[in-house]
């Protein structure tokens, strides 16, 4: 079953507004087809390295706990609300080793709870105490959402923390929250899905992803706590810049002194470095066009253009 035609574990916390990556918007453009899943470098380059340390997480928290794990790769729906859709990472076999079933019924038998594999930084206030479920809110909702569809009682979410640290966390299944919930992704399937209502935008993010280009001589007639708001950003622009003024004044005054020295010591102390960092390297196409020879209209075929930006600028301000 495509993850499209659903809810999935990972969006239960967008519809809630606990998700720090994705919007309403996000999930919509997706479900609906409109746009392809949207994600930074920074974003990409973590999920690659969370699905490759899946199973290195899985096989510490069973060598650490004694528990036996299992993977299950086929997505699970509730036979009475199919839009209702888990991936599982593990489950966390009983300790006869039974098989996991799933019945008609959507019960999972064979196993006694389920495991959410995690690669993270703990650098958030969002990670409690190791045993306990105090983890970040989108995680907490997507263990809450996979115990309700599977009827288990008991998820662990299991942390590599910056490649070198293990913590496992312990969360129970809240019914009154799962049903919660799954209320809440049943109504936004039905109204933004069945009936493609628009969800509302958030942020500056969702306005560009929904309107890449503005309507020509469209005006827009803002009240005045818009209006103060308005003021307020222009007020912070005209700061940071003169911040940014600032800071580029003092880094020419101590730089000019450093030269070509790498570490900076004051009263004895190392209190900043100013070292080479490694070059970029990037593709001189022009170059590599032409010493190829390539033809115009071959060359044509693959350029792209990219969606045109919308930049906020106040009457008055340098272009």
């Amino acid at each position: 079953m495509d993850r499209t035609q659903g809810i999935g574990g990972t969006d239960i916390s967008v519809l809630v507004g606990q998700n720090p990556y994705r919007s309403e918007v996000d999930l919509w453009l997706e479900k609906t087809g409109r746009s392809a899943p949207s994600f930074s470098d920074d974003a990409m380059e973590r999920m690659r390295f969370g699905v490759l340390l899946e199973d290195v997480v899985a096989r510490e928290f069973s060598e650490r706990t004694g528990m036996i794990v299992k993977p299950y790769p086929e997505i699970i729906t509730l036979p009475e609300s199919p839009i209702i859709m888990a991936h599982i990472d593990r489950f966390i076999l009983r300790q006869d080793r039974s098989r996991i079933r799933l019945r008609k019924s959507g019960i999972i038998t064979g196993a006694e709870g389920v495991l959410e594999c995690k690669t993270a930084g703990r650098k958030s206030d969002d990670w409690g105490e190791e045993g306990t479920d105090a983890v970040p809110p989108h995680y907490l909702l997507q263990c809450h959402w996979y115990m309700g569809i599977t009827g288990l009682p008991v998820c662990y979410l299991a942390a590599l923390f910056s490649g070198q640290h293990f913590e496992t966390f312990r969360i129970e299944h809240d019914p009154e929250l799962f049903e919660t919930i799954m209320e809440r992704a049943l109504e936004w399937w039905d109204r933004h899905i069945i009936h493609d209502e628009q969800p509302a935008p958030r942020t500056e993010a969702d306005v560009k992803r929904l309107w890449h280009s503005s309507a020509s001589g469209k005006k827009f007639f803002i009240d005045m706590a818009g209006y103060g708001d308005l003021i307020r950003i222009r007020q912070l622009k005209q700061e940071i810049s003169s911040l940014e003024n600032e800071m580029k004044e003092l880094r020419d005054r101590v730089m000019s002194q450093v030269g070509d020295s790498e570490s900076i010591v004051f009263d004895g102390e190392e209190i900043a470095t100013y070292k080479t960092g490694r070059g970029r390297k990037s593709i001189d196409y022009r170059r590599l066009i032409s010493d190829l020879n390539i033809p115009e209209d071959v060359v044509s075929r693959y350029v792209s253009v990219s969606n045109p930006v919308r930049t906020l600028r106040f009457k008055g301000e340098n272009q």
